[in-house]
């Protein structure tokens, strides 16, 4: 199925996140890099699709499988907590726009917070299929 929309970020076969575009005439967006960055192996071992410079968020694979193979391979036992710690500075924050050079986007915080939650949940998930391997 193609998009149901021409910049919804692709979340698993015939899965999508709705992008919703920000208002730039509002206030400036946060930005979040300091918070990125801890996770740099994460993101760069997802960003197979092209790269962040000329696809923002759509360089990066978050399909389930792929989030949890890196997850796996990255190896990094405080992932997860990383994850939420980003999560909740943006839900926290009073901001309704977020940016990130290193992702290259600029996102509303409602399509943010999804995109935490389906990359949360599924980290939290490689951990558990870690575990019932062994």
């Amino acid at each position: 199925m193609a998009k149901p929309n021409k910049n919804d970020i692709s979340i698993g076969p015939d899965r999508w996140i709705t992008f919703v575009h920000v208002d730039v005439s509002g206030p400036a967006p946060t930005n979040i890099d300091h918070l990125i960055e801890p996770m740099e192996g994460f993101w760069r071992a997802l960003e197979t699709e092209c790269v962040a410079g000329c696809c923002g968020i759509d360089a990066f694979n978050l399909w389930p499988e792929e989030i949890r193979r890196v997850a796996r391979e990255v190896g990094d036992p405080d992932l997860v907590s990383k994850i939420i710690v980003l999560r909740a500075f943006v839900a926290g924050s009073g901001a309704e726009s977020f940016i990130s050079s290193r992702l290259n986007n600029l996102f509303r915080r409602s399509v943010l917070l999804e995109v935490l939650d389906h990359v949360v949940e599924n980290v939290k998930n490689a951990g558990s299929e870690t575990v019932a391997a062994k």
